[in-house]
């Protein structure tokens, strides 16, 4: 009976381990798109698109 609480304590901290790693890398991913989005919102639009110079 220890043995079968040994293993299913082992799979649980097993588990903890890989979900607080799939956080980390959301988190990562989030805080990347996050970012690129800040960029593209606060992008200078004063400076010509390439469809804009091509019009010319």
């Amino acid at each position: 009976m220890s043995s079968l609480k040994n293993d299913w304590e082992k799979t649980g901290k097993e588990l903890g381990s890989a979900f607080e790693s799939l956080g980390k890398s959301l988190v990562r991913s989030i805080k990347s798109a996050a970012k690129k989005a800040d960029e593209w919102a606060n992008e200078d639009k004063t400076a010509p698109t390439s469809e804009e110079k091509s019009d010319k």
